[in-house]
């Protein structure tokens, strides 16, 4: 309890340096300020409620506009290598200890809507595929024959 006093006294110690305040403005700052600061602590221990849901069924991590670490609990529009890299971890290893998919992409899904469609618009799904052709890639299961090479003459 001392800690939340502590923290009282110094918002509103900011607030008295700032400008004066009546004896009555005091008080009412302390009840809001005292309100605000146990809504805090009692959404910390939802969050970590909710954080511990995430981390029994990650693909709840994965939204719209937003992908959580489930190491952290922070949110993002792209879980960075160099993010990953501050939990000792590699895009891999993340989706190993978590349960993805090796193809699922660690950014919200928005995000991977919209390179989706760009790759699409520049042809990059297409030069993909003629690479593959040309080393005799599997495609989705399928084995593609790999082409002769033509004999200089």
């Amino acid at each position: 309890m001392s800690d939340l006093i502590q923290a009282i006294s110094n918002i509103l110690a900011g607030q008295a340096s700032a400008r004066p305040m009546t004896t009555e403005e005091i008080v009412v700052s302390i009840r809001t300020i005292h309100r605000a600061l146990r809504e805090c602590e009692s959404s910390n221990e939802t969050r970590d409620e909710w954080l511990t849901h995430l981390t029994e069924t990650p693909m709840l991590s994965v939204k719209k506009s937003e992908i959580i670490c489930l190491e952290c609990g922070r949110s993002f529009q792209l879980l960075a290598n160099r993010h990953l890299a501050l939990h000792g971890l590699t895009p891999n290893q993340y989706k190993e200890k978590w349960g993805f998919r090796k193809g699922t992409p660690l950014s919200c899904t928005d995000l991977t809507r919209k390179r989706r469609s760009f790759a699409k618009k520049t042809g990059q799904g297409s030069a993909l595929q003629t690479y593959r052709e040309m080393k005799g890639i599997k495609a989705k299961g399928k084995v593609v024959a790999v082409p002769k090479k033509k004999r200089r003459a």
